[in-house]
């Protein structure tokens, strides 16, 4: 939960830089700077806004996160400089995300199949 809405939020272990779309922030809200690029997995550029200090919520427990800002991608995207920072490992085989000694279920989405 971030700003009181529920948004996807993809464990991304390849992705270096926490990054979230901008439509998910407060319109009003003061982006700082960023520093360095970020690219997809196929070098593709991802334009960036600037970058936040954000504050959510998983399954009741309270997380923040510094996020790049991007207009093109969709939800949050949680890297592996937040996921060292939190201590975080996956666990594929139990569809388990441990997060400071907590374990969180992973759901999939079927549909898209990806499981976030």
């Amino acid at each position: 939960v971030l700003y009181k809405r529920t948004i996807p939020v993809l464990f991304d272990s390849g992705c270096d830089r926490t990054v979230i779309q901008s439509r998910y922030l407060p319109p009003d809200l003061k982006l700082q700077p960023v520093t360095g690029e970020l690219c997809t997995a196929d070098n593709t550029p991802i334009p960036l806004l600037g970058s936040a200090d954000i504050d959510f919520v998983i399954d009741g427990h309270p997380f923040s996160a510094n996020v790049a800002v991007s207009p093109s991608i969709d939800g949050l995207f949680l890297g592996s400089d937040w996921m060292e920072k939190n201590d975080a490992v996956l666990k594929f085989k139990e569809h388990q995300i441990v997060i400071g000694g907590r374990v969180f279920a992973l759901h999939g989405r079927p549909e898209a199949g990806q499981t976030r």
